[in-house]
């Protein structure tokens, strides 16, 4: 693949700004005042204590942390720095302006409060609820919760990518892995994490390991966007109500055919109990023409997902 599947059309909506592809990274030009003061060049642990792993991925570890100030958790994500590439990105572009694109605000998304440069690594601290977990590790434990808690997660999902898509945005690493839940039943409200990690550290780590929920036009090299962020919001939903991945093949060659040419395929048995407008709903979000693909916004009005919004409706905007 070469390197215009790291590109993307609207990545900083930012005028003042213009962006090159350079070691699969982003590096910012900034026409405006720089500012240096976004980091602290501090250790983040005398502040933070470290509670415990969540999770490894293919960039670093999240941990979940206390402060003993506020005496609150977060999370807390640490990055190693590639020193060879992030001293010419800070020295000569101002690499540090690239991290205000960390700072969306969403009901459903994992807010930015602080971020630390210590110890060749970038360390992120999120806000946090120590009961979340990982959609993908509540499935695995509860297995299928059916139709309705699908649709609930669904909803609260689509509407963060509607509110990502107005302000020109994507996140581009949609997974059952980075979308965190409450660990009570109860509690479906959603978080999304790693909002803006691949625009400032590349893609190349989240392709090589996470084929499955890519798009067909990332498959063929092309530039990740919000139409493709349809299509794995489309990959998530097959996930939650079958636990099961609509394109699975174990060979890397073999996926990324099956993801081009495949057939979606309703053979399992809980499709017999899904609505006929669900089904629609899948289809035109796995749709492989990027253009062709429904929006969030039509998503959202969609009579099947749309029963689901009287507890959401007031985050949309």
């Amino acid at each position: 693949m070469g390197n215009s599947i790291y590109s993307c059309d609207g990545c900083f909506p930012n005028p003042s700004y213009e962006y090159h592809i350079e070691h699969t990274n982003f590096i910012l030009t900034d026409h405006e005042n720089d500012s240096h003061d976004l980091i602290e060049k501090s250790d983040p642990l005398l502040k933070y204590k470290i509670v415990n792993l969540i999770y490894t991925d293919s960039y670093g570890e999240l941990f979940l942390c206390y402060s003993s100030v506020t005496n609150k958790h977060f999370s807390l994500y640490k990055i190693k720095i590639n020193k060879e590439i992030a001293d010419d990105y800070i020295l000569n572009y101002h690499f540090e302006k690239s991290f205000t694109y960390l700072q969306t605000k969403h009901p459903y998304t994992l807010n930015l409060i602080e971020i630390y440069e210590f110890d060749n690594c970038y360390w992120f601290i999120n806000n946090y609820n120590y009961n979340l977990q990982s959609l993908s590790k509540k499935l695995s434990i509860c297995g299928s919760l059916g139709q309705n808690f699908c649709g609930k997660i669904m909803y609260q999902l689509l509407s963060a990518v509607n509110s990502f898509e107005k302000r020109k945005e994507f996140h581009g690493m949609l997974n059952p892995h980075n979308i965190l839940i409450g660990s009570e039943f109860s509690d479906f409200i959603i978080k999304i994490n790693h909002f803006g990690i691949i625009k400032v550290f590349g893609a190349e780590k989240y392709i090589k390991n996470n084929l499955c929920y890519l798009a067909p036009e990332i498959i063929n090299g092309g530039m990740f966007t919000i139409e493709s962020d349809i299509w794995s919001c489309g990959i998530i939903m097959y996930f939650i109500l079958t636990e099961e991945l609509p394109f699975s093949a174990s060979a890397d060659d073999e996926l990324k055919a099956e993801i081009l040419n495949g057939e979606l395929k309703f053979s399992h048995k809980i499709w017999d109990k899904v609505p006929v407008e669900a089904k629609g709903l899948l289809i035109k979000m796995l749709e492989k023409e990027p253009e062709k693909r429904i929006t969030a916004k039509d998503a959202l009005d969609n009579i099947w997902l749309s029963k689901y919004n009287s507890k959401y409706k007031t985050f949309l905007d």
